[in-house]
């Protein structure tokens, strides 16, 4: 039984308003709801929903690069939409989350995602060190870059399982 993309949505609101009510912030709640009723756990989450949204970012990428004046007209509109795209994004990037891995790599695992967020985090401040930012600046755009991060690790698997689904060759440069 696959929820379909209304009854997700209901059901990201709902949690995100229980979390707030604790003083949780509600992306926390999004994760745990794709976690939750994703197809490694539940299986409830259609893993067939992640693949468009993909496709959508890759040409958000490319308008962008191409086009940048258009870009930028598209997204000061689309922004009225953010929160409907955030539940979107975080239900769906934690319905990439595999329990079972994630409990059989246990503290190797921990001690990799630590590893990369520190190596991310001094290339980042690396990144803003010959700007006009003071210490206490640059340490919130670390800090601010982190969430990102780990969103890409989450959804990063995506297009690799679509391939793998559809049948496709998963070596390089085929």
């Amino acid at each position: 039984m696959a929820l379909s993309l209304a009854e997700i949505i209901i059901l990201s609101l709902v949690i995100d308003w229980l979390f707030r009510k604790f003083r949780i912030p509600g992306l926390v709640g999004m994760l745990l709801l794709g976690i939750v009723f994703g197809p490694y756990t539940l299986g409830i989450i259609n893993p067939e929903l992640i693949a468009p949204l993909l496709a959508v970012m890759a040409i958000g990428f490319i308008i962008l690069e191409k086009r940048e004046t258009i870009a930028h007209e598209i997204s000061r509109k689309l922004s009225k939409i953010l929160i409907f795209a955030e539940i979107l994004l975080f239900v769906m990037a934690g319905a990439q989350v595999n329990i079972k891995v994630v409990w059989q790599v246990g503290l190797t695992g921990v001690a990799l995602l630590m590893m990369s967020l520190l190596f991310r985090s001094l290339g980042t401040y690396c990144y803003v060190l010959g700007s006009h930012l003071n210490f206490k600046e640059r340490i919130f755009v670390v800090i601010a870059y982190m969430p990102k991060a780990t969103v890409q690790a989450a959804i990063g698997a995506a297009p690799l399982a679509a391939m793998k689904l559809a049948g496709m060759n998963l070596l390089p440069a085929n």
